[in-house]
C-alpha cells in the first residue's frame, strides 16, 4: 500500500509539473536528453515530491543526500527506482506502519 501511495503522488506531480499523461514507470528516464526533466525542473520535481511525502507520510525523508548518491544504481533514473528508494526511507523512517 506505501509503495502505491508512493506511485499516485509521483504520477500526479509528473502530470502538474510536465502536463504529460502517457509515460511507463520503469522505462521513462527522469532527467537527462530523452528525460522528462531537465535539470532546474528535476530539483523542483525532487522538493515537491519530497513535501508531499512528508506530508503524507509521518516522517521526514530526505530524497537528496549523500546515502542516495552512493547508491550503486541511481535511484533517480526513473519512476520505478525512485518509488522503490522512497519506499526504503519511509520503512526504515518506522513510517510505512506496516501498510
Amino acid at each position: 500500500m506505501i509503495k502505491q501511495e508512493i506511485s499516485k503522488i509521483l504520477r500526479e506531480t509528473v502530470i502538474e509539473q510536465t502536463q504529460r499523461t502517457e509515460f511507463d514507470f520503469e522505462k521513462t528516464r527522469l532527467f537527462g536528453s530523452k528525460g522528462l526533466f531537465d535539470s532546474i525542473d528535476f530539483v523542483r520535481f525532487l522538493v515537491t515530491i519530497e513535501n508531499k511525502i512528508n506530508y503524507v507520510f509521518p516522517c521526514q525523508i530526505l530524497l537528496v543526500d549523500d546515502r542516495a548518491f552512493s547508491q550503486e544504481h541511481s535511484p533517480f533514473i526513473n519512476l520505478d527506482r525512485l518509488t522503490n528508494y522512497i519506499g526504503s526511507l519511509i520503512d526504515e523512517n518506522g513510517s510505512g506502519n506496516g501498510n
